[in-house]
């Protein structure tokens, strides 16, 4: 199996959204940015769940967007999507290269400019829990691993809205999988 990671530059009106919201797909400003979406062209259905004080669960559903035209045709699967500096980073798996050469090809001819940020085997190595995930990629980007640090496991522990101690387990367990596997690798 193949684990892939792509980096892919933002089509405008994400790059818009995710500026005028401050968001990493992850929209803070949830009523304003619904209603932007709803109101859209693009968009077939948009269905919002609040999950939290700053959080939401979208289904955004089109069918022009081309990405996700060609991911649907592809035989890979997305584990993860994230934006960051007018990029999609795509986290990706699959059985071979040629699918994954395959989606690249028809996102160049699409327009898009795609990079593979990495490309690695993997082998029944131990994954995070898709809450270890979530906790520690929010942590990596709000730059609670940065010396110094840009925020604190108090600030981290009010945005989930978890306690500090219950947030430090889920830090310290989710690394210990990752640095088990980085030396197992």
């Amino acid at each position: 199996m193949i684990e892939a990671i792509i980096a892919i530059k933002s089509p405008e009106w994400i790059n818009k959204l995710t500026e005028k919201y401050y968001a990493h797909i992850r929209v803070l400003s949830c009523k304003e940015a619904v209603e932007e979406l709803k109101s859209s062209n693009k968009f077939q259905d948009v269905d919002v769940a609040q999950t939290g004080k700053t959080r939401a669960l979208a289904s955004i559903s089109t069918n022009r967007c081309s990405m996700c035209q060609t991911l649907a045709g592809s035989e890979s699967f997305l584990i993860n999507a994230s934006t960051k500096k007018n990029r999609i980073y795509w986290t990706l798996l699959t059985s071979r290269k040629k699918p994954l050469k395959k989606i690249m090809k028809i996102l160049e001819l699409n327009g898009f400019e795609v990079e593979i940020i990495k490309m690695a085997m993997i082998k029944g190595r131990k994954e995070l829990t898709g809450r270890q995930e979530e906790i520690i990629r929010i942590a990596l980007d709000k730059g609670y691993f940065d010396c110094p640090k840009k925020t604190s496991i108090r600030e981290l522990s009010r945005m989930f809205g978890i306690s500090k101690s219950t947030l430090s387990e889920v830090l310290r367990l989710g690394q210990k999988k990752i640095i088990k596997s980085y030396f197992k690798g």
